[in-house]
């Protein structure tokens, strides 16, 4: 799925422009994101399609293939090991309430766990092992919609907005205004009355005192900023200090984005998302990332964490790409990206679409777990590689410099230096193997090495896995590289 991002010399000017207005704008400082959270490396789960930890539960599931598939809280503890031997200190569970769908935004009862995913007791132990192994949990809250069969649907119909048909889930999602956004079947709560407002405060409030980590909280461009703005900062009066409060602002535009964004810890980066499809999938040239990113630097504060993914749970699942070369060099540049990484159940595991899941583009990445893993699609040591990179180099702090050049190969050189490492990933993003790729480190250096004679050859060290080679610079700084099609490729500057 693509959100359209292309590049537009004027376009880019004007978001410039308006960055710079955004900076202006006052954030709420008690809304930065917390200091311990910095290195969050996030795997994201849809409890129903991930593992089935407890037989017993699997009633009602529903009619195949869009029912529920048995997928449990139990499962999840169950796997605790293996997402933490992947290199991941945090997990992201979709809707945990009982409802009437698997992907958990169909709400019934906002106080209850789907009995299908356990109990409340399976809840309260999952925080528990999960804390215990020092991992940090969160899930999505929704305070858009519920099912039509909510209780608070019964009992309260006056709670919700009349029901308007829209033309499509974008449409809804993105362009029409927050009073006729009905999204799909679900009903829209109104959050401008009062009971509405105290009613969603006491749900949040409720989940926050049982250990929870976070809230993502769900839909969040389908209701007012004014709202998030103010049950934001009602709710953080009631929570530790390190919870984090992170918006799901489904959109690529930045103006739109800092409409929201005040009232949160953190967000997910869909504009660096649709950039990288675009480059890696459609053939385009990389500039439109480093783009990208420029305007990310002026637009967003610096106290927000950005949450950096290929795909999720409403998107169709990156490619594969022969010999898993595309969904590769879209992780290597997502895991040292600015931001916290964010990986999609399966992912590691060379997961695709459900084709049985067709009907929606949401529906189709909602594949389940396949714990058969095949060694052709096996991408677990990729991932686990890449989470050490970033421990090991420090990349969530370190300084990083881009170099990208629209009028050369479509190649991206980017090197992180930390206060005792440096080191330079080179993404190749074309099918063409570069053989004797001549390269100035320099240009990538700051400080008082960058551009000038240097006393000694610069060595790098190769990292990829599979390759031990050592690279030697000229005097001006110049190192030959031969760098794969498809690939990304880091070394140690030393």
């Amino acid at each position: 799925m693509s959100f359209g991002y292309r590049s537009n010399p004027i376009k880019s000017l004007l978001y410039l422009l308006l960055s710079i207005h955004l900076l202006a704008v006052a954030v709420d400082s008690s809304l930065a994101a917390p200091n311990q959270f910095v290195d969050l490396r996030i795997y994201q789960i849809m409890i129903d399609r991930f593992s089935d930890g407890d037989l017993a539960n699997n009633n009602n599931l529903g009619v195949a293939p869009y029912g529920f598939r048995g997928g449990d809280l139990r499962g999840v503890i169950d796997k605790l090991s293996y997402i933490q031997d992947l290199g991941f200190n945090a997990i992201l569970l979709n809707p945990i309430f009982s409802g009437d769908a698997p992907h958990g935004y169909a709400v019934k009862d906002f106080f209850q766990v789907d009995p299908r995913f356990g109990t409340l007791q399976d809840y309260d132990d999952l925080i528990a092992a999960a804390h215990q192994r020092g991992m940090k949990i969160f899930f999505d809250l929704v305070l858009n919609h519920t099912s039509g069969n909510s209780l608070i649907f019964k009992n309260h119909p006056e709670w919700f907005r009349p029901v308007e048909k829209v033309k499509s889930g974008n449409e809804a999602l993105m362009d029409l205004p927050w009073a006729e956004a009905t999204f799909f079947t679900l009903h829209d709560l109104n959050q401008d009355q009062a009971e509405v407002y105290n009613y969603l405060q006491s749900v949040a409030k409720f989940w926050s005192q049982r250990g929870i980590d976070g809230f993502r909280m769900d839909a969040v461009t389908l209701i007012e900023p004014k709202f998030w703005k103010k049950f934001n900062a009602e709710l953080r009066k009631s929570v530790k200090k390190d919870f984090i409060i992170h918006g799901e602002i489904f959109s690529t535009d930045r103006e739109r984005i800092m409409r929201y964004l005040p009232a949160f810890n953190s967000f997910f980066d869909f504009p660096l998302q649709a950039a990288l499809s675009d480059v890696v999938i459609k053939g385009h040239h990389p500039v439109l990332i480093k783009e990208s990113r420029m305007l990310d630097s002026l637009t967003y504060p610096k106290d927000k964490m950005r949450f950096s993914f290929i795909d999720n749970h409403d998107l169709e699942r990156f490619p594969l790409g022969a010999n898993n070369r595309l969904r590769k060099l879209a992780l290597a540049f997502i895991f040292t990206a600015h931001g916290n990484p964010t990986l999609l159940y399966g992912t590691e595991v060379g997961l695709e679409n459900d084709p049985q899941l067709s009907k929606s583009v949401w529906d189709k990445g909602r594949s389940t777990m396949n714990w058969e893993i095949q060694p052709e699609r096996d991408l677990r040591g990729y991932v686990k590689f890449l989470n050490q990179l970033r421990t090991t180099y420090e990349l969530t702090t370190a300084e990083r410099s881009d170099v990208c050049d629209r009028d050369l190969p479509p190649l991206y050189f980017s090197i992180f230096q930390s206060k005792n490492k440096r080191l330079i990933a080179v993404y190749n993003f074309s099918d063409q193997v570069f053989t004797n790729y001549a390269f100035n480190i320099q240009h990538l250096l700051s400080g008082p090495t960058a551009m000038q004679k240097l006393k000694k050859e610069l060595s790098l060290v190769t990292l990829t896995p599979g390759e031990n080679a050592v690279i030697m610079s000229d005097l001006r700084g110049i190192v030959k590289l031969t760098i794969p099609a498809l690939s990304a490729e880091f070394y140690e500057l030393q």
